[in-house]
């Protein structure tokens, strides 16, 4: 935890790099990344997600955000971490 928190501070303080970002593609590799560690949780990735962001920002989160969802539920009966998007009025 330590060591995420000062690899964000890091990033922090670098200046952002907006480019077009393949979400599904990021995202994808992110969880093929956890896949070792977290061998029996399923990560399903929607098709077709997009974005402008600073891509190495948008890894950490995802890669933040995996992890925690994958460590809360590794012991359910079939362990699943899920990214989609939604469209709202």
């Amino acid at each position: 935890l330590i060591s995420a928190i000062l690899g964000l501070s890091r990033l922090s303080r670098v200046e952002l790099n907006l480019v077009d970002v393949d979400v599904t593609k990021l995202a994808r590799n992110v969880a093929a990344d956890l896949q070792v560690a977290f061998p029996s949780v399923r990560f399903e990735i929607a098709e077709g997600l997009r974005t402008r962001a600073d891509e190495g920002l948008l890894r950490v989160a995802l890669h933040n955000l995996f992890e925690n969802a994958a460590k809360f539920s590794v012991e359910a009966d079939d362990p699943a971490v899920f990214l989609e998007s939604a469209v709202r009025d």
